[in-house]
């Protein structure tokens, strides 16, 4: 988790950078550089709650920065779409099932935290893509209507450690079968509807003029 949570710093660096190429409002600006503060907060307290149960001290290593071309709007608002609106989702939702289950009184706070911030998290990206909706007309629409329809299922779920199942809720952690079964009700009851909802809205509003960054610079095309 908290080797997820730090690579999320950096994912959320790339979206700040690919907000100001794009010429988006500030507060979409601000908002994923809170983001980016969020999962620096994570990553240090999933490491200490690595090092207090395995006895020894962990932290983040040298991160590879990948080497990510310049994005447009079309392929800005579908990378959002993924990691933000879909992939953050998720985790808000995972998060939250893990506290319900959890019975130390710290890492449930902390857990509750956590699920707060993704949320957060998940509702700037469905802002951001609904923007570049907004801006970018049919071509934005259009591919995040392609990207929608392979919502058919959700990841596989992670192995969890051999443990008994009342041992892995106790501390926070769920089955696997808890897992893909809180997948699933979030892709059925929270995304697919959410998605469509938002296909349909940019449908019905007048679209918005583009900033003139976007408009004059290769982030149009």
């Amino acid at each position: 988790d908290a080797l997820m949570e730090h690579a999320s710093v950096a994912s959320f660096s790339q979206f700040s950078m690919d907000l100001l190429a794009l010429g988006a409002p500030p507060e979409l600006l601000a908002g994923a550089q809170r983001a980016a503060l969020d999962e620096i907060a994570h990553a240090r307290s999933c490491f200490s709650i690595a090092a207090a149960l395995g006895g020894k001290r962990w932290g983040p290593g040298v991160l590879a920065a990948p080497n990510v071309p310049r994005r447009n709007l079309v392929t800005a608002a579908v990378a959002a779409f993924h990691e933000g609106c879909v992939g953050e989702t998720l985790a808000a939702a995972i998060v939250a099932a893990q506290a319900e289950r959890c019975n130390d009184a710290s890492l449930r706070t902390l857990l509750e935290s956590i699920a707060h911030d993704e949320l957060s998290h998940a509702e700037l990206a469905w802002r951001f893509v609904s923007w570049a909706c907004q801006i970018g007309g049919r071509p934005v629409v259009d591919a995040l209507a392609t990207a929608a329809e392979r919502l058919h299922s959700p990841p596989a779920a992670p192995t969890p450690p051999a443990l008994p199942v009342g041992v892995l809720n106790a501390a926070g952690r769920l089955s696997e079968a808890q897992w893909s079964d809180t997948a699933t009700r979030v892709y059925t009851q929270v995304l697919r509807p959410a998605v469509a909802q938002l296909l349909h809205s940019v449908a019905t509003r007048p679209a918005m003029a583009p900033p003139r960054a976007v408009r004059s610079g290769a982030a149009a095309t």
